[in-house]
This record gives C-alpha cells, structure tokens and sequence, in this order.
C-alpha cells in the first residue's frame, strides 16, 4: 500500500521478504514520506522475484543509506536498483545469492 510506512517517524530499519503472490510489492511506494529510514534489509527467497521492479516508480528516502539484498534464489538484479536513491553516501551488500549477472 502507498505509503503504508510514513506514520512510522522512529523507525530506522526495516527488514521485509519480497513474496512472489503479492501483486504489487513496490518499495519506494511503500516507504514514501518515511524520511528517517536509514537501513533497509530485502530478503528475496523465493522463486521467481525479480528484484528491481519493486525498486522503480518512485524515491526512496532520503536518510537510507545502507541496502542489504539477500536471497538464495535471487538470481539478477535489475539496472534500475538504485534509481531512487538520493542518499550522497550509500553501501550496498548482496550476501548468500545466486546472481549470474550484473546488468
């Protein structure tokens, strides 16, 4: 849901599960309006997700600075992963994954 998050004011990280029968799982929608996100953990376990169209279609907040993606099943990650950042320092970690490729 749109910004399902945004009346969180104290939270700093979230952890969520990308799952494959959710029609529509769409970070940046979810976390609009939530600027004190700092960390943010996707764990991707399941067959099927293709991690990075649920990181389109808007910004991300603007205090996240620190992106985990894990999953074994996940297999690619998609050119526009980090299209809505806007944090000037950002680390990114990709732990126990199968990825192939880098796009």
């Amino acid at each position: 849901e749109h910004g399902a998050f945004s009346k969180m004011y104290a939270l700093r990280t979230l952890k969520l599960t990308a799952y494959v029968n959710v029609n529509y799982f769409n970070l940046p929608s979810m976390l609009s309006h939530n600027a004190a996100l700092k960390n943010l953990y996707v764990e991707a376990d399941y067959a099927g997700v293709e991690f990075g169209k649920e990181m389109t279609g808007g910004t991300l907040p603007c205090k996240l600075n620190n992106i985990t993606i894990t999953g074994r099943y996940l297999k690619f990650l998609s050119p526009y992963l980090l299209v809505g950042v806007h944090s000037k320092v950002l680390r990114l970690t990709i732990i126990n994954t199968s990825i192939e490729e880098l796009a």
